[in-house]
This record gives C-alpha cells, sequence and structure tokens, in this order.
C-alpha cells in the first residue's frame, strides 16, 4: 500500500516507508532503503524526515558518516520546521553543539549567532552559555567581559502559586539556571584576570571570582580549588576537587586527570579511565583533549578510538584553530594513502577499528 502511495508522489508514504525499513518492523531493517526514502519525502516537503536524514547522515546509518550532510538538513529543519517541535530544538541543538566542538569546516560567525538568537527564544540560559563559549573560543574578549560582568548578576526567577486553606498564595524562588549561570560567569571571569585575556592579568581579581565560581557550584571553580589544595601540598582534598570538577563537566579537570603526570601522584587511574576523561573533555570542545585522543589511536593504546573517529577528532581541532593537529592529520592521511594502495586487509581492519 505505501509502495502505491509513494509511486503517485506521496511524501507521507515515502516517510513512512522510510520508518518501515529504518525500524525493521514489518520487513528486514535496511538503512540505506530507509535513507532513499526519507530523501524522497524530503524532497516533497516531510520536515521530520529532513531531520531522520540529517541524524543518519550524523550517525553513519546506512551511509557514511558525514557531519556536514547532517548540518546541512539539519539547517534545512530550522528554514522550514516549527520552532515549537522537537525536531526543530533538537536540530537547533545539533549545529549550536557543532560549531562550538569543531566539526564544522566551514565556520561561519555570523550564522553561529543568528542560531543562538534562535536559541534565545526558547531557552535563554543555554543561548547565554554558548554565546560565552564562542566569544572564548575565537577570542573575542571584550564582548566575554562584558557578557560575564551582566551574567554574574542575572536574575531568573520563578513563581509558583499553591492553594492553601481556601487561598492561592504564591512563592517566588530563584530558578537553578541563575546559580548555573552566575557561576559560569564567575569561573571564565577566573580565567580572563588570570591570563590576562583581553585585559592586564588581576591574580587577586581571579581568585575571587575563582572563589565565587566554587560557591555557585561550577566545575571550572572546582578545578581552581584542586589546583589550590595540590599547590599546598594537600593531595588527598586536591585529588577529591580534581574528580568533583571532571565529574561535574571541566573539560580541564578531565584533561589533567588522562596526562601522563597523574602516575605517580597517589592515585592511579586505568587506561580506560584516562580514554573516558579524554572523550568527555573532547565532546566539551578541548582541542587538546582530542589531539590525545588522535595520538592515542596511532600509539595503538588499549580502549582508543577507531582510525575514522581519531582521524575526525584531529580534524576537529584542526577547525578549532589547532595548529598542532596539522602534523598529525598528515600522519592519519599518510595512513589511509598506504592502505589505499595496497587494498583491505586484514591489518588494515584492525586499524579501522
Amino acid at each position: 500500500m505505501f509502495e502505491e502511495a509513494a509511486s503517485g508522489g506521496s511524501a507521507k508514504a515515502h516517510a513512512n516507508l522510510g520508518k518501515v525499513y529504518y525500524q525493521g518492523k514489518l520487513v528486514e531493517k535496511d538503512y540505506q532503503k530507509a535513507l532513499l526514502y526519507f530523501g524522497k519525502a524530503s524532497d516533497l516537503g516531510d520536515v521530520a524526515s529532513t531531520y531522520d536524514l540529517g541524524f543518519m547522515y550524523l550517525e553513519g546509518m546506512g551511509t557514511q558518516a558525514d557531519t556536514e550532510i547532517a548540518a546541512y538538513h539539519f539547517r534545512r529543519v530550522i528554514e522550514t520546521g516549527d520552532s515549537f517541535s522537537d525536531i526543530y530544538k533538537q536540530s537547533l541543538d545539533n549545529l549550536i553543539q557543532f560549531y562550538l566542538d569543531g566539526r564544522l569546516t566551514r565556520r561561519n560567525p555570523d550564522l553561529f549567532l543568528y542560531w543562538v538568537s534562535l536559541k534565545s527564544k526558547s531557552d535563554v540560559p543555554s543561548a547565554y552559555r554558548s554565546l560565552g563559549r564562542f566569544h572564548m573560543q575565537e577570542g573575542r574578549y571584550a564582548e566575554a567581559l562584558d557578557l560575564f560582568n551582566e551574567l554574574k548578576l542575572i536574575e531568573i526567577k520563578k513563581t509558583e502559586t499553591i492553594f492553601i486553606d481556601g487561598q492561592n498564595l504564591q512563592f517566588t524562588y530563584a530558578d537553578p539556571q541563575e546559580g548555573i549561570l552566575r557561576g559560569f560567569a564567575y569561573a571564565n571571569l577566573g580565567r580572563i584576570y588570570r591570563d590576562g585575556l583581553g585585559v592586564e592579568e588581576n591574580p587577586a581579581q581571579s581568585e575571587a571570582c575563582f572563589t565565587r565560581a566554587v560557591e555557585y557550584g561550577n566545575a571550572d571553580g572546582y578545578y581552581w580549588a584542586a589546583t589550590k589544595f595540590l599547590e599546598k601540598g594537600d593531595e588527598a582534598q586536591g585529588m577529591d576537587c580534581l574528580l568533583l570538577a571532571a565529574d561535574s563537566g571541566s573539560p580541564t579537570a578531565c584533561l589533567e586527570i588522562a596526562r601522563d603526570f597523574m602516575e605517580g601522584s597517589g592515585m592511579q587511574i586505568p587506561m580506560e579511565e584516562r580514554i573516558y576523561y579524554l572523550q568527555q573533555a573532547a565532546e566539551m570542545g578541548s582541542p587538546e583533549a582530542m589531539l590525545l585522543l588522535a595520538e592515542s589511536h596511532l600509539l595503538q593504546f588499549p580502549h582508543a578510538p577507531s582510525f575514522s573517529q581519531a582521524f575526525q577528532l584531529a580534524l576537529q581541532a584542526r577547525n578549532l584553530g589547532s595548529s598542532e593537529a596539522l602534523e598529525i592529520i598528515r600522519k592519519f592521511e599518510a595512513i589511509k594513502a598506504d592502505n589505499e594502495s595496497k587494498g583491505s586487509g586484514s591489518s588494515l581492519d584492525q586499524r579501522l577499528g
């Protein structure tokens, strides 16, 4: 029935056929056919199928994974889709994240700021965090300083009405996002004053900002506290803070835990956990973590990413401005060229993971 409707040009029928082959409930699962029918449905204006195409290219289902093509389809969703729909919101989140973690080769700052402006219509706190990361990543420190000075004072209130004894009583309280944004702002201000990013270095101001970041439970604030404990020789407290920082989402802490100098520090970290923390740091946009993961494949470390994953990480680091990535990329390109000239074999299969 669906095949007959699809032959007549029905977008819905093509979309349904795509779902049938994608899910594999009524027929044998076939991602390539799912991709074909989602593509036809998308061409006929089915926005959900456009999102499905983006997702399949992102995950490499029925085709080689390609973030650029995935981003193209996600852009089409936000151009034609309903801004209140889940696929619109997810497409927007994907595009913002692709830019911040270096997965887009063609980087357009104006387009990114447009996506953030769209995000701000439904999720202001998330838009602020993305904008802050963008300013720091792009070296726009004057804009970052202005933004973080605004966010450290931000107020986000919630009001609830409760019916008690025949009366409606209103309670107003601080939204948890208020503390999250303030901690984010103070941690970044601490970094700006510590490293002299667009301002003169000011250790006292940096310490004051990081202290406030800790008070708000910020992960980078915890990392700063860990370094202070370690400098004082309090290794136990320092390591506890370091793990807390990593588990709370500090890419710098994740990176430090994975480093070789951690050996002999009193806390032995198995290789599998090191790779895990490197992956966490890379997912949070750390170019250094991306390169260490890429090198872990070249060094054939256990639990290292596959060839294609490692190569992609090196490319992401390059897109984020890492000059060190170029040499590693050349190594991967040489391996790829050598394997292609020799043809596939067991050795190649093993290297490709």
